[in-house]
């Protein structure tokens, strides 16, 4: 690039590229400077266009034939993703990169086995053990069975615990987390804390501890830090804590959210505007942001979620404030030793909770999120949606989180009901959707024909089918938080089954709050039998969402969320 094009703008260098390439369309090396802004600027769809026009003139140029690869996988083109790689692996084999993005396409696929032969023909030409554990801590994501389940917590606990192993930066080298392991319905602590001790042991410098904790602050304010890479006003995480953030009292609080996005985000998000002091957007460099959030010498850093996104769960071993917590966007104990407290609420936590953490419970007596209500306007009817007519059940969740054990549930809620219609929501990969059909048809092959499975929609349109449908299933393996809000919100009723975990008693947590527990089962009979009068009794129906609508208020813009949390700050700040 000429240092004239250094001082012009990304837009601007496409338009002086554009017009060279018009004017000479044969000119490849345009194309290449053309293909790798555009990538740069996160533009694959558009990048692939170049990539094509240098191919068809050097079909065998290695470097863009892996660019076109990561392009397709970047766009979710995982089929495309696999040709080209294909074609890449005939002239260099033995390409290290190809092979691990081949094994993470298969890994999110579920394919474990393709996905370990493609990391180990990668870590033989690699001097760390980051591919090594990357294959054996990959699990599936639709289990075929408990043993299944079984088998992979068994032999990831064998490894962690036997290995030893040297890695230089975790998110780097491996960059997963082990978030899967809370659909399996068991007790996580002992695990998640195994796995943080493995890392703490493999990378000493994950426990980086800030020089900051005893200097004395300027501002009397408490300093409170979020992070996140979920600011968004459409995940979970950042619906469910868009309240807290927004509605902290400013003359007692600091508050400085903390985004490992890298630069500003172009998505629309209130939490990047208008419900924050100060906005830090963090570079996906671990250890350089172990030393920034530092320099803010904070009272308090919160993490909204541990375990979904590898950058945060990795961030998270650092004592980077003096005291450190952990919300529910995942609702499981995390693990890692310098986390100190586990914010959650009496309404959702069985008896014995305490157990199931590693870190200090925090029982708020509140409810556990200041939630706004969703509004919709309601104009679809039964006939825009391409089911036979029935009586509807939908299981509203990703299929990720169908235990084995489901499967025995949907069957006897069908046989009951010969009129019924189970819907379910497609994987995000087609593979995902195969391997659950596959296991749902050998456990009740004759009922398959009532099982219909929707690509997602839009959120609105979503809504207004629940309402639509005649019984909403919540999973007890793995109950749903911001959904069960959403439908609650607009009166729809869900029969829900709590279970002896945090995250299996999300949805009970709520109908407990508005004291409405009509669908609520206390052993799986019940639940079975509530699912059918729900959907075939439209009398008990009608009734069950009159009484939400009219007890609902308790779970939304609730202040007393608010005073709860803020109590809590000021204690452990004290």
């Amino acid at each position: 690039m000429s240092s004239n094009q250094s001082q012009l703008s990304d837009n601007e260098i496409i338009t002086i590229l554009m017009h060279k390439i018009q004017k000479n369309p044969n000119e490849i090396h345009n194309y290449y400077q053309l293909g790798n802004l555009l990538k740069s600027m996160g533009r694959f769809e558009d990048a692939k266009k170049c990539y094509i026009r240098i191919l068809q003139k050097i079909p065998n140029d290695t470097d863009i034939l892996f660019d076109m690869a990561f392009a397709c996988q970047h766009l979710g083109q995982e089929s495309e993703a696999f040709e080209w790689y294909a074609k890449l692996f005939e002239i260099d084999p033995l390409h290290v990169q190809a092979h691990i993005n081949m094994g993470h396409i298969y890994r999110i696929q579920g394919n474990i086995s393709q996905a370990c032969n493609h990391f180990k023909l990668a870590d033989s030409q690699l001097n760390h053990s980051g591919l090594e554990i990357l294959g054996h801590l990959s699990l599936p994501i639709i289990y075929q069975s408990r043993d299944e389940i079984l088998f992979y917590r068994k032999r990831l606990t064998k490894y962690i615990t036997t290995c030893r192993a040297h890695l230089d930066n975790p998110f780097k080298q491996i960059g997963i987390t082990q978030f899967l392991l809370a659909y399996h319905n068991l007790d996580d602590t002992l695990i998640q804390k195994a796995i943080a001790d493995f890392y703490y042991r493999s990378c000493p410098n994950l426990n980086y501890r800030s020089s900051q904790l005893n200097k004395t602050k300027s501002d009397d304010r408490i300093s409170i830090g979020f992070a996140t890479t979920y600011f968004l006003d459409s995940h979970p995480v950042g619906k469910v804590y868009q309240g807290l953030i927004k509605y902290l009292n400013r003359q007692k609080f600091r508050v400085i959210l903390f985004d490992p996005a890298g630069t500003k985000r172009p998505q629309s998000s209130k939490l990047h505007g208008t419900y924050k002091d100060e906005m830090r957007y963090l570079p996906r460099d671990l250890f350089q942001c172990q030393e920034i959030i530092a320099r803010e010498n904070l009272d308090i850093l919160f993490y909204p979620e541990i375990g979904m996104d590898p950058f945060i769960y990795f961030l998270a071993f650092s004592r980077l404030a003096r005291i450190q917590c952990v919300g529910w966007g995942h609702p499981v104990t995390s693990g890692i030793r310098n986390l100190d407290y586990y914010i959650s609420t009496t309404d959702m936590e069985p008896d014995n909770a305490m157990k199931h953490y590693t870190e200090n419970l925090v029982m708020l007596k509140s409810f556990i999120t200041c939630f706004s209500r969703i509004h919709i306007a309601r104009h679809m009817k039964r006939s825009d949606f391409d089911i036979p007519e029935g009586h509807w059940y939908v299981c509203p969740q990703n299929i990720q989180k169908l235990h084995p054990d489901m499967d025995r549930l949907f069957s006897q809620i069908l046989l009951n009901d010969p009129k019924g219609w189970l819907i379910l929501f497609s994987g995000k990969y087609p593979a995902l959707t195969k391997q659950l059909q596959a296991r749902m048809t050998r456990y009740m092959p004759k009922l398959m024909n009532r099982i219909i499975f929707f690509n997602s929609m839009a959120f609105d349109i979503f809504l207004q089918f629940l309402s639509i449908c005649d019984a909403v299933l919540d999973i007890p393996f793995f109950s749903s938080g911001t959904t069960t809000l959403e439908a609650i919100s607009v009166g729809v009723p869900i029969v829900t089954l709590p279970g002896q975990f945090f995250r299996n008693r999300l949805a009970y947590g709520c109908f407990k709050r508005m004291n409405v527990l009509d669908t609520v089962a206390h052993n799986e009979n019940q639940y079975i039998s509530l699912a059918n009068r729900l959907a075939c009794d439209r009398d008990f129906r009608m009734y069950v969402s009159q009484l939400i609508m009219a007890k609902n208020e308790v779970l939304f813009d609730n202040q007393e969320v608010i005073r709860a949390y803020e109590q809590f700050f000021f204690h452990i700040s004290q």
